[in-house]
């Protein structure tokens, strides 16, 4: 994805309005996608991915055929009573520049180490997968992170309170993502995303077309990782159209 960890950095500067960097994001992958020649495709989006992935599904229609979400970010609207995190990390957070990933850029040295630390189970988890080469995995992801990138100030942008999206998916794509494409959403049964969002967003999407919605089990945010057996089941039968669709809402009932 354009402007995060090793790919290509690109001008921006840091503004209001979400629908600037959601619609950057969209076109460097739309570019993309064009100098592939790639005509029409599945988009499978995970976490940020998920909400990128709906957004350039809602303006390059012509070009999807299923749109997947593997455990989005961003689908919520933020609860009005939310309650305020601790002085603390408020205070860090304005210092910071309200970007998670400040402290680990300064840590330096020891940025790696504690890293580790930090997040054992995200760097067990992938080096399994990448036959056990624990300090590749760890090398890479923190990397991954510890870079400055333009995408934390697109994120930043997107986002509200302390991860919350500006333009949650919940409030707009029942009734502005075309209807000429069908939807499958995948959770990790253990995720911390809110699973209760994803089936209102499924139902009330269900209104104009096809929709799936599966939780893939003992699986968490990494849903990919945690139970690739099962996740690549679903994905395929999802794209076989053989999984369960959803029934829609009511057409009393409204969605926010």
């Amino acid at each position: 994805m354009v402007g995060f960890s090793r790919s290509s950095m690109v001008p921006y500067k840091s503004c209001t309005a979400p629908e600037k960097a959601e619609e950057i994001l969209v076109d460097y992958l739309e570019k993309w996608v064009e100098k592939m020649g790639i005509e029409k495709f599945t988009i499978v989006g995970h976490s940020f991915g998920g909400y990128v992935a709906a957004n350039y599904s809602k303006r390059h229609p012509e070009r999807v055929t299923r749109l997947v979400l593997a455990d989005p970010w961003g689908v919520p609207a933020m609860p009005p009573d939310q309650k305020k995190p601790h002085w603390l990390i408020r205070t860090l957070a304005t210092i910071s520049g309200s970007n998670p990933l400040a402290f680990l850029r300064g840590a330096g040295p020891v940025g790696p180490l504690l890293f580790e630390r930090a997040r054992p189970d995200l760097i067990n988890r992938f080096a399994e997968a990448a036959g056990g080469r624990k300090d590749a995995m760890l090398s890479y992801i923190y990397h991954s992170c510890a870079r400055t990138t333009v995408g934390d100030k697109m994120f930043k942008d997107l986002s509200t309170g302390f991860g919350w999206a500006r333009r949650p998916l919940i409030s707009w794509m029942g009734t502005e993502m075309p209807s000429t494409i069908p939807v499958t959403i995948l959770y990790g049964q253990r995720t911390w995303m809110n699973i209760a969002a994803g089936r209102q967003m499924a139902a009330d999407l269900a209104r104009t077309r096809p929709v799936n919605f599966e939780v893939v089990s003992a699986a968490g945010h990494n849903l990919f990782v945690d139970n690739k057996e099962e996740f690549n089941h679903l994905l395929v039968e999802g794209l076989k159209g053989r999984l369960r669709t959803v029934s829609p809402l009511p057409p009393n009932v409204t969605q926010s």
